[in-house]
């Protein structure tokens, strides 16, 4: 037997809607925790970013002059920049290119405007998460003394 798609539904009593809203609040709970991680995930990287633009701008004060360059789990090296002015990069996908120290500024340049407006993006998203999540909790303040 079909269903009537344009039947009109049968009300829902408080004790319904309440269990129904409650739900929905842990999804966009869930939804909100989810975006907050992924925001700090993001700024953490655009302040990796961002430092290493610095280091790219002062380039010329550390060539020929002993540093500590990392080489992994935590452990560091000394070495000594050279005058060649070439490094590599990361470009994604475990594949590092060899670029002029220009190069390298841009293609971080480039990363950083990516990633903020990936952060934007995310931040849009959580607070439209965050107001629905504020209109549910609204709504069950409102049945919660209903009931």
């Amino acid at each position: 037997m079909a269903t009537n798609a344009s039947a009109p539904k049968t009300p829902k009593t408080k004790e319904e809607e309440f269990a129904g809203l409650s739900y929905l609040q842990q999804l966009y709970q869930n939804q909100y925790n989810s975006l907050a991680r992924s925001i700090n995930g993001a700024l953490e990287r655009l302040a990796d970013l961002n430092s290493t633009h610095t280091t790219l701008e002062g380039m010329e004060k550390i060539t020929g002059k002993p540093s500590l360059t990392p080489i992994g789990s935590d452990a560091y090296i000394f070495s000594t920049a050279s005058t060649k002015q070439t490094l590599l990069v990361h470009v994604g996908a475990s594949y590092l290119v060899e670029k002029t120290v220009d190069e390298a500024k841009g293609f971080i340049s480039k990363l950083i405007e990516r990633n903020t407006a990936f952060i934007n993006g995310l931040i849009k998203n959580r607070n439209e998460v965050e107001n629905a999540l504020l209109g549910v909790s609204y709504r069950l303040d409102e049945l919660n003394t209903e009931l």
